[in-house]
């Protein structure tokens, strides 16, 4: 019976890609790979693969890709990755006449790493707006008929960050 999860040093992989020598090897970070659950992280990237990636062609690389590729980590090592790996970039806008910082003007961004694959439940009440009568799954019914492909989420639009692909799966219950 396998183990709930990869143990402190460990990381399940599925393939010799990830490996460096004998080790996994993550940013600064080395981890011993255990094949022995090689099956689970086929089963679990391959999943994924069919159902988080869109299907068009131009993914079909990632979704060969993403089950030789995946690793599972301890949940420590992927805390510490999620807090201390992720890209923050501090902005000022400056005042162009006296070329000072403008007041309230400082903010950061943090980025997610390129090929971040994230999901979220999706979920409606129904219409709030006046004389709007649109249950939550009419909400959600006509969100799924948009067919949209790609959405920013947070990111700045003047920089070209945030843009994601989205795939609804599940289809509306």
């Amino acid at each position: 019976m396998p183990t709930a999860s990869p143990g402190t040093d460990e990381a399940w992989v599925n393939s010799a890609t990830l490996l460096a020598g004998d080790s996994v090897v993550l940013e600064e970070f080395s981890f011993k790979p255990n094949r022995d659950q090689q099956k689970l992280v086929q089963t679990i990237g391959a999943w994924l693969a069919d159902h988080a990636l869109r299907p068009e062609r131009e993914y079909d690389y990632w979704r060969s890709a993403l089950p030789a590729r995946l690793c599972i980590l301890p949940e420590d090592a992927f805390r510490d990755f999620v807090l201390y790996s992720t890209e923050v970039q501090t902005h000022i806008k400056l005042n162009p006449n006296t070329k000072t910082v403008d007041n309230g003007a400082l903010w950061t961004s943090e980025s997610l790493p390129v090929d971040t694959l994230l999901y979220a439940p999706l979920m409606a009440t129904p219409a709030r707006r006046p004389n709007v009568e649109l249950s939550g799954l009419q909400i959600l019914q006509k969100l799924e008929g948009l067919n949209l492909k790609r959405l920013q989420v947070g990111g700045d639009e003047t920089t070209g960050q945030g843009i994601t692909a989205i795939r609804m799966t599940g289809g509306v219950a």
